[in-house]
C-alpha cells in the first residue's frame, strides 16, 4: 500500500466571482482577493493528487478529484467557478501518494504574495516580523489547526530588546483544519514605527504564516513568509540585494531562546559584521546602510552564524514600482531543489531562479524545465557561498510558458534557491502595482 502524504496550506484564499465578500477574511486591506495552488510531484513515481478546503468552522466544503502528477511536473489548483464553493476565507488540505513541492498565491487587482506549504505541524512557531504602524506597514498572523481535535492557541509579541511579551491572545476551541487569525493593526500594546516578533503555542500541531502590507504612499505592497516551528545557529539566505537594478533588501533575525545571541552576518562578497540580540528579541539589517557592493554588482548571499538559535527571513523592495516580498531563510540546503512555478511572460509574468552554493566545494549547478523536453541550462562554476541567478525570458523557453523546474548541483554539494516572480519585463512594471512575487526552493 501507497503511503499518503498530507501537505498544508493555511488560510489559502479563494474567493468566488459571487460579489459577497467577508471583510473580516481580508489579509490584507483591498481585495476581493482570489487564491491558486501550484503542486509539484517532487517523487520518483505518478503522484495521485486531492485538495481538501475547510471553513474557519473546520467545515469541509469543497474537495476536487483526484488528479495525476507525473515527476518533476506541476499542477495548478484553480477556485471552482461554479459557485459550488462561496465566496471566504478557507485553509486547505493537500493528500498524495508522492511528496510534493507547493506554492501558495494570493492576489487582488493591485498585490500579490506567496507562501509555501507545510508537510507538517508543530506545537510551537515563531514569526520574526510582526509591524503595527511600522512606517505605514501593518501584519496579520494567521494559524491553521492540523489536527483531529480542537485546540487552543496562543500569541505572543516581544518588542526589540525585550524578553517578556508585550502583548499575548488565545484562540479557543479551534476547530480541527480550521484556520484563526490575529491583526496587530490598532493593537494598544504596539507602538508605531517599531518591529516586533511573535511566538506562537498550540495544545496541538498547527502551522502557521504571516502577511504584511503598505497602507498610504505605499498602499500595494503585500508580503506573506511562513512562521518557523524552531531556530538554528546556522541559515543561509540566497537573494541579498543593494539597488541590484532599484531592488534593496532588509535581513530579519529573530532570537528564539531566553539567552542573548551573539550573530555574525558573513556575506559572499567577504563583508562580515556581528550583533547581539536580546532574548526572544528581533534585529533588522537594511542592507544599503551596510559597506557591501551596489548597483549591477548588489547581488549576493549570505551565511547567518549565531551562539543562540534564530531564525532568519528576508524582506526584498523596489521603490519603483512599489514592490515587496518577503522569503525565509533557509537552516540547510538539498543536492536538488524544486520550483514550483516557473514562467516566461505567461499572464504578464517572468520569474528568475537564484542558487546558493552552500557546501564545501565549488559547484555548477543544472536547471531542468518541464513540459519543454531539452530546455535548460548550466551555470558555471559556483563558489562556496556565492550565488548565481537564472532569469526565465533569458532561457531557451517559449513566451507563455508556465511549468516546473529542478535544480540540481553536478558536484554534489548542498543547494538553496528563491525563485521571485514579477512583472519587470511588462508595462504593468511602471503601474502602482505590488505584482512581484518571492518563495522558497524546496529542497528534496
Amino acid at each position: 500500500m501507497k503511503k499518503k502524504l498530507v501537505l498544508f496550506l493555511v488560510v489559502t484564499l479563494l474567493l468566488s466571482s459571487s460579489t459577497t465578500f467577508l471583510v473580516s477574511a481580508q489579509p490584507a486591506p483591498g481585495g476581493p482577493f482570489t487564491s491558486s495552488l501550484r503542486l509539484q510531484n517532487m517523487g520518483t513515481a505518478p503522484a495521485v493528487v486531492r485538495v481538501k478546503f475547510y471553513n474557519s468552522a473546520g467545515e469541509m466544503k469543497y474537495t476536487t478529484q483526484d488528479q495525476t502528477i507525473d515527476p518533476g511536473d506541476a499542477i495548478s489548483i484553480l477556485l471552482p467557478d461554479d459557485g459550488s464553493l462561496a465566496s471566504g476565507q478557507y485553509s486547505a488540505v493537500v493528500s498524495s501518494n508522492q511528496p510534493l513541492a507547493s506554492l501558495s498565491t494570493f492576489m487582488d487587482g493591485d498585490s500579490g504574495a506567496a507562501y509555501t506549504g507545510f508537510s507538517q505541524g508543530s506545537q510551537e512557531w515563531f514569526i520574526p516580523g510582526l509591524y503595527d504602524d511600522y512606517y505605514k506597514y501593518f501584519s496579520n498572523v494567521y494559524v491553521q489547526n492540523v489536527t483531529e481535535d480542537p485546540v487552543d492557541i496562543t500569541l505572543e509579541i516581544f518588542a526589540p530588546g525585550k524578553s517578556t511579551p508585550v502583548y499575548t491572545n488565545t484562540k479557543t476551541d479551534v476547530q480541527p483544519y480550521a484556520s484563526v487569525q490575529w491583526k496587530q493593526n490598532g493593537l494598544a500594546e504596539l507602538k508605531t514605527n517599531v518591529f516586533y516578533a511573535g511566538k506562537i503555542t498550540a495544545t496541538g500541531d498547527v502551522v502557521a504564516i504571516a502577511n504584511v502590507h503598505g497602507t498610504g504612499s505605499i498602499g500595494p505592497q503585500l508580503l506573506s513568509y511562513n512562521g518557523y516551528e524552531s531556530g538554528t545557529t546556522k541559515w543561509y539566505t540566497p537573494v541579498l540585494v543593494n539597488n541590484y537594478y532599484g531592488w534593496n533588501a532588509s535581513l530579519i533575525i529573530q532570537n528564539v531562546t531566553g539567552t542573548a545571541a551573539d550573530v555574525t552576518v558573513k556575506y559572499s562578497t567577504g563583508y562580515t559584521q556581528t550583533l547581539r540580540i536580546s532574548p526572544y528579541s528581533v534585529a533588522s539589517i537594511y542592507i544599503p546602510h551596510q559597506s557591501l557592493p551596489s548597483g549591477k554588482s548588489g547581488l549576493f548571499g549570505a551565511e547567518i552564524t549565531s551562539s543562540q538559535d534564530i531564525v532568519v527571513m528576508v524582506n526584498q523592495g523596489n521603490d519603483t514600482n512599489n514592490s515587496a516580498a518577503t522569503y525565509n531563510g533557509f537552516a540547510g540546503g538539498s543536492t536538488k531543489v524544486f520550483a514550483p512555478g516557473v514562467m516566461k511572460r505567461s499572464s504578464l509574468f517572468s520569474t528568475s531562479i537564484t542558487c546558493q552554493n552552500l557546501g564545501t566545494s565549488p559547484t555548477r549547478m543544472k536547471v531542468e524545465y518541464y513540459g519543454q523536453p531539452g530546455a535548460g541550462s548550466t551555470s558555471p562554476n559556483i563558489g562556496v557561498g556565492k550565488t548565481y541567478l537564472w532569469y526565465q525570458p533569458n532561457e531557451s523557453l517559449p513566451n507563455g510558458y508556465i511549468g516546473s523546474a529542478v535544480v540540481t548541483s553536478l558536484n554534489d554539494q548542498n543547494i538553496a534557491c528563491i525563485v521571485n516572480r514579477n512583472t519587470e519585463d511588462e508595462p504593468y512594471f511602471s503601474m502602482n502595482w505590488d505584482m512581484f512575487f518571492s518563495a522558497n526552493g524546496i529542497n528534496q
